[in-house]
């Protein structure tokens, strides 16, 4: 199965919390990633949500908000 962006999707649950962390981060680089192309506001909670560091999360959205004020 892919997913809308032409990558494999996960078709099983992670066996291990080493495995759910592994799809975490493949995850995150791939919302970075498109975020860096074109960044948005969903892009960017995404992001926040599986980094987990509230300091990050200041930061990003005052970049944020510095490139697209609302």
């Amino acid at each position: 199965m892919r997913s809308s962006l032409g990558r494999p999707t996960a078709d099983r649950q992670p066996n291990s919390p080493a495995e759910a962390i592994a799809q975490s981060g493949e995850a995150l680089a791939v919302l970075q990633a498109l975020h860096a192309q074109q960044p948005s506001t969903d892009l960017m909670a995404a992001i926040v949500a599986l980094e987990g560091d509230a300091a990050q999360a200041r930061s990003r959205h005052a970049e944020q908000l510095a490139r697209q004020p609302s």
